[in-house]
């Protein structure tokens, strides 16, 4: 038996040459590597084959006539033996012998095609090649890895090769036909010598049915632009599954690849970009990596493409599917490009195009519509040369077909059959049903039957012939006789072609309108056929049993239970198949919201209840019940009188805004809301929780604060069975906000507590991390189980048992959001553990939780068309260097940030957050603009930073071990220090008092009512002479929101050397002194 270190030597020998071939014969490697008596050792070659195997694929059909099968080496152990075979780069350099002269040999050696300087010549356009040849050259540099001299060039050439087959694909498309559309083709270069530089964005949109030229239309502009120097094409196609739902990090990813495909030099930089970035994702965490921009990804792409003085042109193509998601996903994925065109420095075409009525013609974002109404008649003439039809009959066909694709191939087939016998008047005056009839009636009869109802499956086989369709119509087919009929089917070109798989499939543009008339005009038996299918596919193929037990809801078999994942499976012409009530059910089930209405998908079985928990049982008609219905025009809940006699929503449009709130889709929800609900509902029903639910996730936290007290603790716990998901966490969530102490007397209960575990563990789709509620649980289940609750991290130091670490994750969260906007906290690095109280609230300030809802609010209210908060999103970004220096002075890289900011305030608000001044943004603002919802989140978001700062204010109840027993909030604190000691003390106090108002081209005010409010408010309670932190202490007890008793503190003093006070408001401060006020709980 070999000794192992010869072993060792022989496998490393081996696999390094494997690893410098591409496919090779494993026992002819052998015989090269092994030596004398070796090659006859059984157990050692045996050993070594085995090693190989493992490290290695077979070459699918590779059968040599010597040496057996062909293997190649796999990427991962590749890379591995060639990085470990020479320690000089040179992974060739430990064989002895000749070296074998293999394409990885020559790009290891970076020599012949290989050479770098050439790969470069190729990347920079100065020396032509082909596609084939790019592929082969990408595939070697993969396969050679990193010790590759060219390998730092991989994606610059992969982009060319993109860029060089997307060329060939175009050229492909448009050589298969006529094109003609001159007209169109005119507008649409008129709006390509237009660009446009400033948001918002509208489109030129090519709208039409299928077969009526829209993809020959973008290929046609795809061509005329691809060889402008100074043009950058980015085509998002929204039939391909990653980008269907208009994704922000997918639409951005793709547009990433498809700039470094434009501009290869810089496909390296860009890819290195999208891997931080999604590790940054990943960082920042599922429940809010969606409402992340990618903000320093855009600006990198912006600057790239404007640096080299590009333009941009987007193609938006099959936007009917973003559309058919949901009405306001295509108005998100303009909003999202507007960011493109917002510095101004790129000339930006949009071009989109799909079917149905997306655009109407006088929506704001169409700059032109370009309906395709029907095939020109150059293009018909030369589809009927194409398909032989004699010249002195396409005339008259094509005068009969009105343009239309499907008449076109309808009249076409039925004058060809009859011999011209069919007169014009009576083709004039057939449906495409009865041409499509007359043409079936000269199909051979044998095959008749058949071709109308067998071809309602998916695909027609032998297999399916025999077993489904000839019992279905009383026949008997021996294999070979179905054999013998598909292929004399299949001679009928004109109505079936061939799929991969060698079964026989409608035509495409057939089988939409014809699927349909078949089961109209035979429902009995498409009926048996569509049963005898899901007996077929029972126990075989699931997802197609599923399709035929949803098309027996046309003959009136009721729906069946959709799983999710067999829904996802139903897709492309499974999916378009169906009857539209089956399609939402199926939409629904996938978890996205129907195009019409539909029976709702069925519910999953209630969570089962902990041993001797008995069901909490709701009474919808106590008295006293609140009764809500929605405002009209809006999405905002209001209290009204009890109906004279309720009626049930559609349990439709409930699975429709179920879907959109576990999706996240919260503005398309707020459609639903506005569209949909428009009768009165009880508060504790189905309906009124899954408003309040959406009332909650909007930031509408206003609303849900006053209708709060109408619930019990029944409509919670019936939630928490019946719906833990969704209603029952947000239930829990409202608890744990407005009754805190009574949350925590009830988790102490096992059952209770089973069951808000429950829903805690789903508080990643949606809910609030390491907010009120996990405190809640903080306090009922101790720091001991940390591990699960993100709360304790927040606040580690003031909890003796938290482990060491559980600040780190939500410190590198917050690290993450920074990082997102280039922006950097001194001191950089430092461990969260070795920072003063101060310090390190401040570095975890950007996860406040309360970001999340007072985001959503932006959106809601500026949809809703209430500017005065989002505008003073966006009037503060010019002033947010001032805003750092007075709140956040540690903060670096805010200039860039700031002058990278884009109209509006979503954008402004993103940055606000990543500084970590959300809670002071929300208090600022709400104490000088009337605002309740703002004003009950800014309580909130002031609450967790405060115990952050070891101030706990959420009620009786305390984490046990609670270390901290401070009276004064250290951070105001020190921020009043930080404005004492400013020679203009009084008046920087005022201006970072009045800081957040709305108006960013006139100064702050030196006296404004809400500040008179606040100093008449504490005036009473404050002795002559107060020093600094009797001052302090006196606006925290008044409930002064933290971010304002700072300056309050400073404009408070009496002493007559450096302020006075100011006049005492006589009328009026009540409201606004309760603005200013966060009170104890937010409730």
């Amino acid at each position: 038996m070999a000794m192992p270190d010869r072993y060792r030597q022989l496998r490393d020998r081996l696999f390094l040459r494997a690893a410098l071939s591409d496919s090779f014969s494993p026992r002819l490697l052998l015989q090269e590597v092994l030596q004398g008596e070796e090659r006859i050792d059984l157990q050692l070659r045996g050993q070594l084959m085995s090693a190989l195997r493992e490290a290695c694929t077979e070459e699918a059909g590779a059968a040599p006539e010597k040496g057996g099968a062909l293997w190649r080496m796999r990427l991962l152990p590749r890379h591995k033996s060639l990085e470990a075979a020479a320690p000089a780069r040179d992974p060739a350099a430990d064989l002895s012998g000749d070296l074998p002269d293999t394409p990885i040999v020559r790009a290891l050696q970076g020599r012949d095609g290989f050479a770098p300087d050439r790969l470069r010549r190729l990347i920079d356009g100065l020396e032509p090649v082909a596609a084939e040849e790019l592929a082969g050259l990408v595939a070697v540099l993969e396969q050679a890895g990193p010790g590759a001299p060219g390998h730092p060039l991989l994606a610059g050439l992969g982009s060319l090769l993109d860029r060089l087959r997307g060329a060939a694909l175009t050229d492909a498309l448009l050589e298969q036909g006529i094109l003609g559309r001159a007209e169109e083709i005119a507008r649409i270069r008129a709006a390509l010598a237009a660009p446009q530089r400033a948001p918002p964005l509208r489109t030129v949109h090519i709208q039409g049915l299928p077969g009526l030229g829209k993809t020959f239309l973008l290929e046609q502009v795809i061509r005329e632009c691809r060889d402008l120097p100074d043009m950058v094409l980015i085509r998002l196609d929204f039939d391909r599954s990653s980008l269907q739902t208009g994704d922000t990090a997918a639409v951005f990813d793709e547009i990433s690849r498809q700039i470094g495909t434009a501009i290869p030099e810089a496909a390296a930089a860009l890819q290195d970009q999208r891997l931080r970035e999604a590790e940054r994702r990943t960082s920042i965490g599922a429940n809010t990596a969606e409402t992340v921009a990618p903000f320093e990804h855009l600006h990198q792409m912006i600057e790239l493409v404007a640096g080299r003085g590009r333009r941009l042109l987007f193609l938006l193509d099959t936007l009917e599917v973003l559309h058919g998601h949901g009405e306001t996903f295509v108005g998100r994925l303009l909003e999202e490009l507007d960011r493109f065109a917002a510095p101004g420095s790129i000339p930006i075409n949009l071009i989109s195009a799909g079917r149905g009525s997306i655009f109407g013609e006088d929506h704001p974002r169409l700059r032109a519509l370009i309906p395709l109404e029907g095939l020109e008649n150059q293009v018909i003439q030369a589809i009927l040369e194409r398909r032989g039809v004699q010249p002195g009959l396409r005339r008259r066909i094509a005068r009969l077909s009105q343009g239309n694709p499907l008449r076109l191939l309808l009249v076409t087939r039925a004058v060809q059959e009859s011999g011209g016998s069919l007169g014009e008047e009576q083709i004039r005056q057939s449906t495409n049903g009865y041409l499509y009839r007359a043409i079936l009636s000269r199909v051979p009869a044998d095959i008749r039957r058949i071709a109308s109802e067998g071809l309602i499956l998916p695909c027609l086989d032998a297999e399916a012939l025999t077993g489904i369709v000839a019992p279905a119509l009383d026949q008997v087919l021996s294999p070979a006789e179905a054999e013998a009929l598909l292929e004399t089917l299949a001679a009928q070109s004109w109505l079936v072609r061939r799929d991969p798989a060698g079964g026989l499939v409608h035509r495409d543009e057939l089988r939409a309108e014809f699927l349909e008339l078949t089961y109209a005009e035979n429902p009995q038996g498409a009926a048996e056929i569509n049963r005898r299918a899901a007996a077929h596919h029972d126990g075989r193929d699931p997802a197609l049993r599923l399709y035929h037990l949803l098309q027996l809801t046309r003959a009136g078999e009721p729906m069946p239970g959709i799983d999710a994942a067999l829904a996802l499976r139903l897709t492309g012409r499974l999916f378009d198949d169906l009857p539209p009530p089956a399609r939402d059910a199926v939409l629904r089930a996938r978890g996205e919201r129907a195009r019409g209405t539909a029976p709702p998908r069925r519910r999953a079985d209630p969570a089962p209840r902990p041993p001797g928990a008995a069901r909490p049982r709701r009474r919808p008609d106590r008295a006293g019940m609140a009764w809500l219905q929605v405002a009209p025009g809006s999405a905002r809940l209001m209290r009204v009188d009890p109906p004279a006699e309720g009626q049930p929503e559609n349990a439709g449009d409930l699975t429709d805004l179920r879907n959109m709130l576990e999706a996240g889709a919260l503005r398309e929800a707020s459609f639903l809301v506005r569209q949909r609900f428009r009768r009165p509902f009880p508060a504790d029903g189905p309906t009124g929780l899954l408003l309040l639910a959406h009332q909650w996730r909007t930031g509408q936290w206003g609303i849900v604060r006053r209708l709060q007290p109408c619930l019990d603790m029944a409509a919670l716990e019936g939630a928490l069975h019946d719906d833990v998901g969704l209603t029952g966490l947000v239930l829990l969530e409202i608890w744990a906000e407005f009754r805190f102490d009574e949350l925590c007397a009830r988790l102490r209960q096992d059952d209770f507590l089973a069951l808000a575990g429950r829903a805690l563990g789903q508080i990643g789709r949606g809910g609030l991390r390491a907010a009120a509620l996990e405190f809640a649980m903080l306090c009922a289940r101790g720091p001991g189980l940390s591990g699960e609750n993100e709360a304790a991290g927040a606040v580690a130091r003031w909890l003796p048992e938290a482990p060491p670490h559980a600040a780190l994750a939500l410190h590198a969260r917050a690290q993450a959001l920074r990082a997102g906007f280039g922006l950097e906290l001194a001191p950089a690095g430092q461990d969260p553990r070795e920072m003063d109280a101060c310090g390190a609230a401040l570095a975890m300030a950007p996860v406040n939780p309360y970001g999340q809802p007072i985001r959503a609010l932006i959106d809601t209210l500026a949809d809703a068309g209430a500017a005065r908060v989002p505008q003073a999103a966006e009037g503060l970004g010019p002033r947010l260097g001032e805003v750092s220096a007075l709140l956040m002075p540690g903060l670096s890289g805010l200039d860039t940030a700031q002058a990278r900011l884009a109209s509006g305030g979503r954008e402004a608000l993103a940055l606000i957050q990543a500084m970590g001044l959300v809670a002071e943004f929300a208090g600022g603002v709400s104490s000088l603009v009337p605002a309740p919802d703002l004003l009950v989140l800014a309580r909130a978001a002031a609450r967790w930073q405060q115990a952050t700062l070891g101030l706990w204010g959420y009620g009786r109840n305390r984490p046990a071990g609670w270390a901290c027993e401070a009276r004064i909030d250290p951070l105001a604190q020190e921020r009043a220090l930080r404005l004492l000691a400013r020679p203009d003390a009084t008046e920087a106090a005022r201006r970072a008092f009045h800081i957040w108002q709305a108006s960013p081209d006139r100064p702050p005010p030196a006296d404004s009512p809400p500040l008179r409010a606040a100093l008449a408010g504490i005036a009473a309670d404050l002795p002559p002479g107060a020093g600094l932190d009797e001052r302090l202490a006196l606006v925290q007890r008044a409930g002064i929101i933290p971010v304002q008793q700072a300056p309050l503190a400073v404009l408070s003093r009496r002493d007559g050397s450096d302020g006075h006070w100011l006049p005492v408001l006589e009328q009026g401060g009540g409201t606004i002194t309760q603005a200013l006020r966060s009170g104890g709980q937010a409730g």
